[in-house]
């Protein structure tokens, strides 16, 4: 069985018609899903048929759900969309078919698949916005903050949610004995690709590993083995891939620098001269912020300024923000590199995560919900992945992609929870597959 979860964030009742189930087992949508509201759909291919010992048909399944936006007067607003289940020859698809309707990036008419290749047993389609062509929904743009300008443009940063990259390079790795792809690498896709699909926040923990070069890396010290795990993507091919996007795609990039070790050197910290060489690789980023009130009387607070204030000329921006305690060169501060003061985060502190997603769940939801929105409050991060257990990484199971796929099987749960008073500003995801 597979369950599609509808997000309806439009203004519009979405009333449901022209119901047709060929051949399925079971294709259960709700007759209307409010707005603001999430709609839960069950759907269930029709299993092959055994003829003979010898013979299984495979029969060619359709299924199709028109939903028609209303107002809250009950008048149409004359556009609709249509869930669609197809099988052929054994392969499965659930798509939506942008009948009547166009969004950001997509065509009326064109087609956009919910269940890629891989994909988990819960599914999400998302439609949002108030006005056909300006709708968001899955396959957002690549640039989705500039075409989203004239409404982003005037909101302070600490108003807007943007998601995360946890562990953002390590897509790939080479790693220590004990360390296994199933327990060290954390993302599908390099940081360029993340980039396309709208991850806007970057956690970058670079290490020194393979022959003295600076990669990213996921380690840990383990009882009994010491230091495990492995490194991923190097920080020059983060910076390239950083450039070859901002080229074309105006956007505000965040890189969270952190957990830095020498794997070289008895995984000690960085030294105030591996630091300054890390800095002159990341100083070749082309489109670094410069702000250069980091010595006024009055401190550089990111989370109070607004989105124009990065990228509203047209510019793309990108901010790293440095560790308190590691010295910023004169040439480089404010210019690009911030001390992480500057955007102060508030996050779940990692002794209460759990290895069970139904209690981390609880535990993000409820800290987000004992954060007041203060003016001067700190950027609020939750964390939508979970920590392996000494026994997951030893049997190399579940997986960080396996938890992955249960965080976002979970992810209605943080919508119904967030509102204008208690929403998160940055959402952390593991195995970034698709836009977020």
């Amino acid at each position: 069985m597979v369950v599609v979860m509808m997000l309806n964030g439009t203004p519009y009742t979405w009333r449901r018609e022209k119901y047709n189930n060929n051949d399925m087992d079971d294709w259960e949508f709700p007759e209307t899903i409010e707005a603001n509201a999430i709609g839960r759909c069950s759907v269930i291919f029709n299993k092959p048929r055994r003829m003979s010992v010898f013979y299984t048909t495979s029969v060619n399944q359709q299924a199709d759900v028109v939903y028609h936006l209303d107002r809250a007067d009950g008048s149409s607003t004359g556009l609709y969309f249509t869930v669609q289940a197809r099988t052929q020859d054994g392969i499965f698809r659930i798509q939506v078919e942008l009948s009547n309707i166009c969004t950001q990036k997509n065509v009326k008419g064109a087609y956009i698949d919910l269940v890629p290749p891989g994909s988990q047993k819960i599914i999400h389609w998302i439609l949002s916005g108030d006005r056909d062509g300006e709708f968001i929904s899955n396959n957002m743009p690549s640039d989705w903050m500039q075409r989203n300008i004239q409404i982003l443009g005037p909101r302070r940063l600490k108003d807007i949610c943007i998601s995360e990259s946890h562990n953002a390079g390590v897509w790939k790795s080479s790693g220590t004995m004990f360390a296994a792809t199933q327990n060290v690498v954390c993302q599908a896709n390099s940081v360029e690709i993340q980039l396309h699909c709208g991850i806007r926040w970057f956690d970058v923990r670079p290490v020194i590993a393979h022959r003295s070069q600076f990669r990213t890396g996921h380690y840990s010290k383990v009882p009994v083995l010491g230091w495990q795990g492995g490194y991923g993507e190097s920080i020059k091919d983060i910076v390239d891939g950083i450039n070859r996007f901002t080229e074309h795609h105006k956007e505000l990039i965040f890189l969270n620098v952190s957990h830095d070790l020498n794997t070289e050197d008895n995984y000690r910290p960085f030294s105030p001269e591996e630091w300054n060489n890390l800095f002159e690789i990341f100083s070749e980023i082309k489109t670094l912020h410069e702000d250069h009130n980091n010595n006024s009387p009055h401190p550089i607070h990111f989370p109070s300024k607004q989105i124009n204030d990065f990228i509203g000329r047209g510019e793309a921006a990108v901010i790293l923000l440095i560790p308190e305690g590691v010295a910023i060169p004169h040439h480089l501060s404010g210019r690009g590199f911030f001390q992480s003061h500057t955007l102060p985060v508030t996050t779940r502190p990692w002794w209460l995560s759990s290895n069970n997603a139904d209690k981390e769940v609880q535990g993000q939801i409820q800290m987000m919900k004992e954060q007041p929105r203060a003016p001067d409050n700190n950027y609020l991060r939750v964390s939508w992945t979970i920590s392996q257990s000494a026994m997951d990484i030893a049997t190399k199971s579940p997986t960080i992609f396996d938890q992955a796929d249960k965080m976002y099987a979970r992810i209605e749960h943080l919508w119904q929870n967030s509102s204008p008073h208690h929403f998160p500003n940055i959402i952390s995801f593991d195995k970034v597959e698709t836009s977020i």
